[in-house]
């Protein structure tokens, strides 16, 4: 039977057990873009404790503590519909770098696409969710087809 984390790509996979081990719902996730989305319940101390697990993972693995995390908060019809944060962990090298390298401007920028495209297709659920999901990130370009 596999385990349901060999699903999700490194270098995040030990990272979103982490988050998940203490109750971090991960939404959804990418090693080769370096994010994690986690649905969010403001509580304070939620944040503070976000950046501490982070933190200290990645510090004793010995990689760059480079990382940010980014809110998106969603209103409809005057009522709070929601609570993402992202987590973006910064590939070695570009740490402190301002501005930002084309290459993270440019994957922050595929992303709030794909974030359009998947709450377009969130407010029509059906059975077809997740192809229509894998539809837009190639779409937008947020992944590719792997070569044959």
């Amino acid at each position: 039977m596999t385990d349901f984390y060999d699903m999700i790509e490194e270098p995040v996979r030990d990272l979103v057990r982490l988050l998940r081990d203490n109750g971090y719902n991960t939404e959804d996730s990418c090693g080769h873009e370096g994010y994690i989305q986690i649905g969010y319940v403001l509580d304070g101390n939620s944040l503070q404790e976000l950046h501490r697990l982070i933190w200290t993972h990645l510090h004793e693995r010995g990689e760059p503590v480079s990382f940010d995390i980014t809110m998106e908060h969603f209103v409809r019809d005057g009522h709070m519909a929601g609570t993402l944060l992202n987590v973006w962990l910064l590939p070695s090298g570009l740490a402190g770098s301002r501005p930002w390298p084309k290459e993270l401007v440019e994957r922050r920028e595929r992303f709030k696409k794909l974030r359009a495209e998947e709450i377009k297709i969130r407010r029509g659920l059906h059975d077809k969710v997740s192809q229509r999901v894998h539809e837009a990130r190639m779409k937008v370009g947020f992944i590719q087809e792997a070569p044959e």
